[in-house]
């Protein structure tokens, strides 16, 4: 992979790894279904998805480490679908780090030349000096593993893998087991890492918040297929669908209506929910539809509950749960039905950087859908 010390030639292919109409079955079970993803020279991207969805199944198979059932594999623009792991210019990083407790940190990294016989000491010990300048352990190469911190070693595993310099370095949740704070830092240091050197990072996590902080692109799994790829904003802005409504962000999905007679003259289209809310939309779309709101597009309009009606988008809810998250207070929301005795039977969630607000557990008071929710048909 190497650092980057020059720009890609014009005839160097944009595209490291391509998966076309790849397949992967287990007996009766499919893992992978007709997959077909590219991964850019460059570029971190993120599968994301549950558990199950097949997106470590589609890692093994850019790695070799599983054969696909059908399909095609290409590494750097070359058929790989047959190629054993230990030929193809690719390195994997797990979970768990796994460095070798009897050795030190240097050759713990120079570990990862030792089947490379083009590689002289002389050079192996110039390339392990530069992957612990690059993962910032520069003096740390006589220490034994054990007195590095978990981010510290999470790093070194990172420079094991990156020493041999693969085109792709491919990550199977290698964040997962460190704490929060960690996990934080070594995002910065993926990033980091990917633009410093030649080639991509396909990184694989059920963590959609990670995925969204450290990807240029993401590919959204579920049950084998990829669903939806695009930017991080472009999949949270523009879900493809409710499940990536739903597994990428925080939404809440309502089952709404939109009528012809709504988008008639100049005023814009309506989306109603039973009878509490009614929210202006930019939509082509009439009939019954699911409405995806996002918590940041909620906003509190009044301590006054019975205001809701003169608001665009307004209704009324009584506060069912408040969080303080720091920077924002998170709210769960349920609206007030006609009745005033009563609720709708659903809640919404909400969230404010407004973290002195007034409202507390119970209650009730006006707010308003600020921005378009994404309309699904049904």
């Amino acid at each position: 992979m190497g650092v980057a010390t020059e720009e890609v030639t014009e005839e160097t292919s944009d595209v490291l790894v391509e998966l076309d109409d790849v397949r992967k079955l287990y007996g009766d079970t499919t893992a992978v279904e007709n997959v077909t993803m590219e991964v850019e020279r460059g570029e971190l991207f993120t599968l994301v998805g549950p558990s199950g969805c097949g997106k470590t199944t589609t890692l093994r198979l850019v790695s070799g480490f599983e054969e696909p059932t059908d399909g095609v594999v290409r590494i750097d623009g070359s058929d790989s679908t047959d190629v054993p792991p230990e030929r193809r210019d690719t390195n994997l990083v797990f979970q768990h780090h796994a460095l070798f407790p009897h050795m030190t940190v240097a050759e713990n990294v120079r570990y990862g030349l030792e089947k490379d016989d083009a590689v002289t000491p002389t050079e192996a010990d110039r390339r392990v000096e530069e992957m612990l300048s690059l993962v910032d352990l520069d003096g740390y190469g006589d220490r034994p593993p054990a007195d590095l911190s978990g981010g510290q070693r999470q790093r070194i595993a990172l420079a094991r893998a990156l020493v041999n310099e693969p085109s792709v370095l491919l990550l199977d949740e290698p964040l997962s087991s460190l704490d929060r704070k960690l996990r934080k830092q070594m995002q910065s240091e993926l990033r980091r890492l990917n633009d410093a050197v030649d080639g991509s990072f396909l990184y694989v996590t059920h963590d959609q918040e990670l995925a969204m902080a450290i990807s240029d692109r993401i590919g959204v799994m579920r049950a084998g297929e990829i669903v939806q790829v695009g930017t991080p904003e472009e999949v949270y802005r523009n879900p493809v669908s409710p499940f990536v409504a739903e597994f990428v962000g925080d939404t809440t999905l309502l089952e709404g209506r939109i009528d012809p007679s709504e988008a008639a003259g100049d005023s814009p289209p309506t989306l109603t929910v039973g009878e509490w809310m009614s929210v202006p939309v930019a939509t082509d779309t009439d009939g019954g539809v699911t409405a995806s709101v996002r918590p940041e597009t909620i906003e509190w309009v009044d301590d006054d509950p019975d205001t809701a009606a003169d608001v665009d988008g307004g209704f009324a809810a009584e506060v069912r749960e408040r969080t303080f998250q720091g920077d924002s207070v998170e709210y769960r929301l349920a609206p007030i039905a006609p009745d005033p005795d009563s609720t709708v039977g659903l809640e919404l969630q909400a969230s404010s950087h407004d973290v002195d607000s007034p409202l507390s557990v119970g209650d009730r008071a006006a707010f308003a859908v600020v921005d378009d929710p994404v309309i699904f048909d049904r």
